[in-house]
């Protein structure tokens, strides 16, 4: 019918590296459960995240 019935938001969603995208989502999923995370990562088709990457991630985003 045309309401709005929530909002999502993408922040710096944008055409970054993919995985800097992947782990803020997984960061702030992580809020809402593990079962979630996991959905989003066989969605996303990323078995299993990668440490080291997404540290390197999270580090960079607090610069921003």
């Amino acid at each position: 019918d045309g309401r709005v019935t929530g909002c999502i938001d993408v922040a710096r969603v944008g055409t970054a590296d993919p995985w800097q995208v992947f782990t803020l989502l997984w960061h702030a999923l992580a809020d809402f459960g593990c079962a979630l995370q996991q959905v989003v990562s066989r969605a996303s088709g990323i078995a299993e995240p990668d440490e080291r990457k997404s540290r390197l991630h999270l580090c960079l985003d607090e610069l921003f």
